[in-house]
């Protein structure tokens, strides 16, 4: 138990450490990502079976964004605008190299 309390204060941590301002960062989990998702600090907006809402109230990090874009298809960036406009960018920049 100590082992995760530990964990939560680094993470927090590391959120200070941003420009970016503190925001709701709401995610859109399908499938597997749910079991994730329930390991970090959050509120469940939506849990409708077949997906479910998350929010953080966090200042979103690269460190966020690469947490949320290793989960591939099974996550999507709801808000704040710039996020989700940024990992757009992001995946369309990626999608590059495979055409």
């Amino acid at each position: 138990m100590k082992q995760k309390k530990l964990f939560i204060s680094i993470q927090l941590a590391i959120i200070i450490l941003t420009n970016n301002p503190i925001s709701y960062c709401n995610v859109k989990s399908y499938g597997f990502t749910l079991k994730y998702c329930c390991n970090f600090c959050f509120v469940l907006v939506v849990n409708s079976g077949e997906y479910s809402v998350f929010s953080y109230y966090i200042a979103p990090t690269a460190d966020f964004k690469t947490e949320l874009l290793s989960q591939g298809i099974e996550i999507e960036a709801l808000a704040p605008e710039w996020l989700r406009s940024d990992m757009a960018a992001t995946i369309k920049k990626m999608n590059k190299f495979y055409e």
